[in-house]
């Protein structure tokens, strides 16, 4: 149920019980989460360096990034 692409969870687990049912609402969330900062970042964002703002507080809340500088949407 953990691999292979996300949006085939579902079919496999066939979501039978409440644990199952409970992780392809996970994993929809989670493929949500990363389409929403995918298709709101463009390659004119990249090639800038100055990154949307949904997507730099996504960044500097992220789980071990407390004192990095990399994750402001400035390259270095």
């Amino acid at each position: 149920i953990l691999d292979g692409p996300l949006d085939q969870h579902e079919r496999r687990s066939g979501a039978s019980t409440a644990g199952a049912a409970t992780l392809a609402k996970v994993w929809t969330a989670a493929t949500a989460s990363l389409a929403n900062v995918l298709d709101r970042t463009t390659l004119a964002h990249l090639v800038s360096g100055q990154l949307p703002d949904h997507v730099q507080a996504l960044a500097r809340t992220a789980p071990g990034v407390e004192g990095r500088d990399d994750v402001d949407g400035r390259p270095g």
